[in-house]
């Protein structure tokens, strides 16, 4: 019935100054609806925190209670180190709401809840202090990095964990290995242990999940990591659910910038699967794993294909799918991969589909390629592969949308030299075969349009009659009467 929050403090103080016989009926304020009488259960935690011991066997009681737990958690934690050994105690309570209302004002004492904690650990393990101790690593987690001097005690629980026991380990060590990760304290010991327990079953999700926590430093781990998921595509034992949620955990774990050399060198391996692995977390680094194209591009160039050697076939798959998951910053070392003369073309393809899956992005790379060719009319192969991937990647696009921006310089370096390969490819005899097999007309046709190619060849056709070229000036009739005859055909 306070008018204030003045007259609720003072009354809540009061209270206080009235000792224990007064602690019921603040516990009783906790309990109240938070939305209409915030000032009230604040003044009143503020109140019992005051209040120091006497309250405390109460508080934690309330901490059963939905509405006050957090509320007496937060006075828990405020009254200080004298509350530690009964939340210490609650860590062994039945009913959850207090347990874990315990380990959240553990987890806000911070430092000083530490080492009464790991002296719980001490007794060693029995029937009857098993989920204490369960309750008691589950709050060293919470305590991150403040529980450091705890790792000693964990690894320990590691090491001593009886395999026999059906439940042992999930109850003590999965938490422990959880702890590890939140911890974050990446020693040799912490490493060695984690690995050991990447082979069980039970364990290896935590413990994967952990070593992505404690990342770069957990390197070693990788050739395990990248074992355990190639084993687990064979192992008849586990669910298909929880094979698909430890490859994805493994796959996190290994997609990490700083293991992207380290990933490289299991990409150029002949075994498939580890060669598979590899890139698949690569793929998943996407962007950040620039810092390896160059290297990536060197080896793909020099790989040597032959129709038959499957191996080769798929480190090369492997590794421009790999660039092409890096994005635009690999685009320019794709483009040169499209455009290398080689014997099977398997690596034209793969960089080809690699460029049509990163879209509009590649474009700009594909032009400039497709603008250099005109300078160079040798590279009439090259170009062909160039003009079909801006074509597929036309195709992918929607109705409305374009490769090219109108008026853009790509726009105008598309349409000014697609124009003059037209020309060069309208001259002689066989001009038709040449123009459907290269793929300019089509390109230019699907993305600016036929009326923009007629103009700009009138154009052309204009400026060689101006300067009395009579033979430039029929080629280019030739040209355009050779579109209009494939037009009328499509």
């Amino acid at each position: 019935e306070a008018k204030d929050e003045k007259d609720i403090q003072s009354i809540t103080t009061s209270l206080a100054q009235m000792g224990k016989q007064a602690v019921p009926k603040l516990i009783d304020l906790l309990k109240l609806n938070k939305e209409k009488s915030g000032f009230i259960i604040t003044h009143a935690t503020e109140a019992l925190a005051t209040m120091g011991n006497i309250a405390v066997p109460s508080l934690i009681e309330a901490l059963e209670n939905e509405q006050a737990y957090k509320h007496a958690a937060s006075a828990l934690v405020k009254i200080g180190t004298p509350a530690i050994p009964r939340l210490i105690e609650a860590l062994s309570h039945d009913e959850k709401r207090v347990y874990e209302g315990a380990q959240l004002a553990l987890k806000n004492m911070g430092k000083p809840a530490v080492e009464p904690i790991i002296a719980l650990f001490q007794k060693g393990f029995t029937e009857e202090n098993d989920s204490l101790l369960s309750n008691a690593t589950i709050a060293l987690s919470a305590l991150g990095p403040k529980a450091k001097v705890a790792v000693p005690t964990l690894v320990k629980i590691i090491q001593d964990t009886d395999y026999d026991d059906e439940f042992g380990p999930l109850l003590v060590t999965l938490p422990a290995i959880e702890a590890l990760g939140e911890i974050g304290v990446s020693s040799d010991a912490v490493m060695k242990v984690l690995i050991e327990v990447l082979n069980k079953k039970l364990l290896a999700n935590t413990a994967v999940l952990s070593l992505d926590k404690l990342a770069p430093h957990a390197k070693t781990t990788i050739p395990t990591l990248i074992k355990i998921y190639i084993e687990s595509n064979n192992d008849n034992q586990i669910k298909e659910n929880e094979r698909t949620t430890l490859q994805t955990n493994i796959l996190h774990a290994l997609s990490h910038p700083q293991y992207d050399h380290e990933l490289m060198t299991y990409l150029k391996r002949t075994n498939k699967e580890e060669s598979l692995v590899a890139t698949t977390a690569l793929v998943r680094l996407g962007a950040n794993a620039a810092a390896i194209k160059f290297d990536l591009f060197e080896f793909v160039s020099s790989l040597n294909i032959s129709e038959t050697d499957n191996s080769a076939h798929h480190i090369a798959h492997n590794s421009i799918l790999v660039l092409g998951a890096i994005g635009n910053y690999a685009a320019p070392e794709l483009v040169k991969l499209l455009t290398l003369d080689e014997p099977t073309a398997l690596k034209n393809k793969f960089a080809e589909d690699a460029l049509v899956k990163q879209g509009k992005p590649a474009v700009i790379h594909l032009i400039a390629y497709f603008k250099m060719t005109y300078i160079n009319m040798e590279h009439k192969a090259s170009r062909t592969r160039v003009i079909r991937a801006l074509r597929n990647i036309q195709k992918e696009l929607k109705a409305d949308d374009n490769i090219v921006e109108k008026d853009s310089k790509a726009y105008t370096d598309l349409v000014t030299h697609g124009i003059r390969i037209l020309i060069e490819e309208g001259r002689g005899t066989n001009a038709q075969a040449r123009m459907k097999e290269s793929g300019a007309y089509q390109l230019l046709r699907d993305v600016v349009g036929l009326e923009v190619v007629y103009k700009k060849l009138n154009q052309a056709k204009t400026t060689a009659r101006l300067v009395n070229d009579r033979k430039e000036e029929r080629h280019i009739q030739e040209t355009i009467d050779q579109i209009k005859k494939e037009n009328q055909k499509n």
